[in-house]
């Protein structure tokens, strides 16, 4: 087991700054359109307030509305959508990063929570149950981190003939995910039984949150869990990881991709080094004097240009000699 007690993880860094600001981030009872026992409330206490249990989920919501669109004009108030989201964005760390190295954790930890940012800027405000989908939301974040992390070969000496294969290898949340890549259950029935099987989430009281019938909801569910568990037993869904290109294959078509002005030089190498040499993201941060969830937003967005130009055939899987050559040439310039 690894201390993490004397260590700064990205979540306790971003905790320490919303205790330092959260004092003078206040939101009124009048514009978030709630009854509270004083008229202006700091965020650490509007935190303190939601976590009492006593806000029902539409004052939860109204409470959200008004942080998130703060959150989208103003730095200081992205920290305190962070800080008010913090017991569910560790409840997701601790999760996802279970039984993970202190470097490997602190990688899907920055991964949660730059994943958190992305939805507070793309999430509809006028959804229900907001802090629920925004912690969803950075979860999936942190479990792709793990996902891409199982690929990485690791040599750490001799491994005994009885070694167990490395964690996530059969992680639900991952089996979950890869049903929905293959169209077995449908996002919300993915969330429906994460959120009732796995965090073990009253029935009823989802039912009473979507405002659906509980016995409708209980059958969709068991319908879901049925097709899950026949493609599991056919082999169609599995949580272990996809089979990957060879690194030099996934290198050539870095590079091509640099060729063709899909990603730039240091996009290609932030990739190069995160997901085929395992080297952590709070590493090169700390190298390059980067903030962590600023590099993670930047990854994110250069894989998903990489994923499209693949999906659309744009660049070719097999690089030529000449794309070869200019990877040799750019690997060397860095």
């Amino acid at each position: 087991m690894h201390d993490r007690n004397s260590r700064v993880s990205p979540l306790r860094a971003a905790e320490a700054e919303f205790l330092r600001v959260g004092e003078r981030l206040e939101l009124t009872a009048e514009e978030a359109g709630l009854v509270w026992p004083v008229a202006r409330m700091p965020l650490v206490r509007v935190r303190a307030w939601l976590l009492r249990g006593e806000a029902a989920t539409r004052d939860g919501d109204a409470v959200w509305r008004r942080v998130l669109a703060r959150a989208r004009a103003d730095e200081a108030w992205m920290v305190g959508a962070v800080g008010l989201a913090m017991p569910g964005l560790r409840s997701a760390a601790r999760r996802v990063a279970f039984g993970l190295a202190p470097d490997a954790a602190d990688e899907v930890e920055a991964e949660i929570l730059a994943g958190f940012l992305d939805a507070v800027a793309k999430t509809n405000p006028d959804w229900s149950r907001l802090a629920w989908r925004l912690r969803c939301r950075a979860q999936r974040a942190g479990l792709r981190a793990r996902y891409a992390q199982a690929r990485q070969p690791v040599v750490s000496g001799p491994v005994p003939d009885s070694a167990a294969p490395r964690r996530p290898w059969g992680h639900p949340d991952l089996v979950l995910a890869d049903a929905v890549r293959h169209g077995v259950v449908t996002a919300a029935e993915a969330q429906l039984i994460a959120e009732t099987r796995l965090e073990n989430t009253p029935l009823t009281r989802v039912a009473a949150e979507l405002g659906a019938d509980y016995r409708t909801l209980q059958k969709r569910r068991g319908r879901a869990e049925k097709r899950l568990v026949d493609a599991i037993r056919a082999g169609e869904v599995s949580s272990a990881p996809a089979g990957a290109p060879t690194a030099a294959g996934d290198r050539r078509v870095l590079a091509a991709m640099v060729e063709r002005n899909v990603l730039s030089a240091d996009e290609a190498r932030l990739i190069e080094r995160t997901r085929l040499e395992g080297v952590p993201l709070t590493r090169i941060a700390a190298e390059a004097g980067a903030a962590y969830p600023t590099l993670a937003h930047q990854r994110r967005r250069a894989e998903a240009r990489l994923r499209s130009a693949l999906a659309s055939g744009a660049v070719p899987a097999r690089a030529s000699a000449r794309l070869t050559r200019l990877e040799v040439t750019r690997r060397r310039a860095a």
